[in-house]
């Protein structure tokens, strides 16, 4: 299959994925939410199993979040619940200002409180629906970092190589895609630089920066990324 008719199926299978849900009145936070009381608040959830919704039962989803949520703090869950609604067609109108309004009042207890998965979901939506220039500059770049390392060290996981142990000997004479040269390991700047722009423009947006911080801080000190296989090729090479 060519790129276009490859991209061209992928477009329409995003299409069906972002497919409105059936709103019920009450199921979504309202636009007057007191978000102050809401985060004095922990989940309690519904009564009986997490549930099998149909595609556009938002209600049925918005109750299994509530059980995934249960007892942690009522804010995870409503930064949840606007993340599931923005990531479909058509949202209700209030829903965008809603979760710029939590992110910006409260972005120093959703950064220490939310696990790396939805601290990546809040980037993603963001990009999107950000209420700044840098917000959604820094959502996007925060969205296609994780999501290109999800990729590349997902396939990483079926080489005989552990995610902390860095590959050793030669290095393979073939090309890398579309003819692009090869990283240089040991003069090469390339992981510096995407961490570090990044990094740099997220400065003077402090919903920005407190989620760069949150997820980058960890990325670099944790042995089982590209970043950190990389700086033990480096120094097994220096000595």
């Amino acid at each position: 299959m060519d790129g276009r008719a490859h991209l061209t199926e992928w477009l329409a299978l995003q299409d069906q994925a972002e497919r409105p849900f059936r709103i019920f009145e009450g199921e979504i936070p309202p636009e007057d939410l007191d978000m102050n009381a809401a985060a004095t608040r922990v989940v309690v959830a519904p009564s009986g199993p997490m549930e099998d919704p149909s595609f556009d039962d938002f209600a049925a989803r918005a109750r299994n979040l509530a059980r995934q949520f249960q007892g942690r703090a009522n804010l995870e869950l409503i930064n949840a619940k606007l993340i599931i609604l923005l990531r479909r067609r058509d949202p209700p109108t209030h829903v965008a200002n809603l979760f710029q309004r939590l992110w910006i009042d409260h972005h120093a207890t959703l950064t220490a409180v939310l696990s790396p998965r939805w601290l990546i979901s809040s980037a993603q939506t963001l990009a999107d629906h950000g209420a700044t220039e840098i917000q959604r500059r820094t959502g996007a770049s925060l969205a296609t970092l994780f999501g290109a390392l999800k990729l590349s060290e997902s396939e990483r996981l079926f080489s005989p190589r552990a995610p902390d142990a860095p590959f050793r000997g030669k290095r393979q004479s073939e090309e890398l895609m579309l003819g692009i040269s090869p990283y240089a390991i040991m003069s090469g700047d390339l992981d510096r630089v995407l961490l570090t722009r990044l990094w740099r423009d997220a400065f003077g947006d402090p919903v920005a920066i407190s989620l760069v911080e949150a997820l980058i801080l960890p990325l670099m000190e944790d042995p089982r990324t590209v970043f950190a296989r990389l700086r033990q090729m480096r120094a097994a090479r220096d000595r």
